[in-house]
């Protein structure tokens, strides 16, 4: 028997009061979850708790080397983005910098050429005269007054090779200053009053359509774009994306151009239309690996598109030859070079970037046609709901 003296006796309320305030504190500290140091050897495996569960996910979102690139300014697949814009147009501007803002992403803009501006009227004069020439001593070969024969295409349609600053030519010529080197011959004043046929469009080569008048926000669009092909073809970057500024797109855009572009053939590629409407493109399986990438089909619309520098070259020598240039819509002559395989083309379906249809068309009447495609996870509607949570008074 252990006998405990007086003393001891005095000092058991003390040691009480310690183990009791130990007992506290550890249970405090695991009910926050603060680490108590023991003397015993590390747990071989640690509690599982929801803490564990995000975390784990966090690693999981990590294994691929694609996870670990940095955030680019330019959606990672091109050197620049350019957005084609009106800048009388204020409310597209600032739906647009909004979503770049949202996106945190570079646009460089493009003004838009007017419908209005004396570009136009040029522009139509030199159809006018290119269709003209090519008829003469050939009238009779044709029934229809403004019909011409197709001369093919220029020598170097098919090269590989990019451009050069100074290759100008074909429609490029038209809208050269007057003092330019190689300026064409002034156009002959328009008759008053002018009687002659309006200009159609044509479908195929050369074959006009007597139900489609050329018209000149066709043209302006045409030419807005065609500017834009040029600088890039110009330009260092080896590819770069080309928006209109009427457009939303997925708010993970970046990944996922990041996940398909590794299936673009490795022996190049001209154009990716990251938009389109109207299209048919699950008439053909999509590329191996993918179930998203496709070969174009029948992509309408030019709202979202990537275009590679080779490719930008192939596209000028092609739309700047005078009896093609302006001759359609410029979304129906991509389809048709297309068509024939005179371009690489590529789409993605279902589209990842669409219309957005809240501001008025320069085009067309209202907002445009119906939308036939929609995103999972709209950057526009992220905006309008951060908004109408944040911010009072704005939806």
């Amino acid at each position: 028997m252990i006998w405990l003296s007086r003393k001891s006796f005095a000092l058991f309320p003390l040691v009480l009061l310690t183990a009791l305030l130990w007992l506290f504190y550890n249970f405090k500290a695991a009910e926050d979850g603060v680490e108590i140091l023991t003397c015993r050897g590390p747990e071989p495996f640690p509690p599982v708790h929801h803490e564990l569960s995000r975390s784990y996910r966090d690693l999981l979102s990590t294994v691929y080397p694609s996870d670990r690139v940095l955030h680019s300014k330019t959606l990672a697949v091109a050197g620049k983005i350019y957005v084609i814009g009106l800048p009388s147009r204020e409310d597209r501007r600032r739906e647009m910098e909004s979503l770049a803002e949202a996106m945190d992403i570079t646009f460089t803009w493009h003004d838009a050429t007017d419908m209005h501006s004396l570009t136009i009227n040029t522009i139509l004069e030199r159809m006018r005269q290119a269709r003209q020439q090519a008829r003469l001593g050939r009238e009779s070969e044709f029934n229809n007054p403004e019909a011409f024969p197709w001369d093919a295409w220029p020598d170097d349609t098919h090269s590989q090779e990019l451009l050069r600053p100074d290759d100008i030519a074909g429609s490029e010529l038209w809208l050269l200053p007057s003092d330019a080197p190689n300026a064409l011959p002034a156009l002959s004043p328009v008759p008053s009053p002018d009687v002659r046929h309006i200009l159609h469009g044509v479908q195929g080569d050369n074959s006009v359509n007597p139900d489609w008048p050329l018209k000149p926000s066709e043209i302006a669009c045409w030419h807005s774009h065609f500017e834009v092909l040029r600088q890039i073809a110009d330009g260092d970057a080896d590819a770069a994306l080309i928006f209109e500024d009427d457009i939303d797109m997925e708010f993970d855009l970046e990944r996922r151009l990041r996940n398909l572009w590794q299936f673009l053939p490795q022996d190049g590629w001209h154009t990716v239309m990251l938009g389109h409407c109207q299209s048919d493109e699950v008439t053909k399986p999509a590329l191996r690996g993918t179930s998203y990438l496709h070969r174009a089909q029948h992509t309408m619309c030019t709202h979202a598109y990537a275009v590679s520098k080779q490719g930008a070259a192939r596209l000028v020598r092609l739309l700047r030859t005078p009896l093609f240039a302006y001759s359609r819509p410029i979304d129906h002559a991509y389809i048709h070079l297309n068509h024939h395989d005179i371009v690489k083309a590529f789409s993605i379906y279902p589209p990842i970037v669409v219309q957005s249809k809240t501001t008025l068309s320069d085009i067309g009447e209202g907002v445009g046609p119906e939308e036939d495609f929609y995103l999972v996870d709209s950057a526009l509607a992220r905006v309008r709901a951060w908004k109408s949570q944040n911010v009072t008074g704005l939806v």
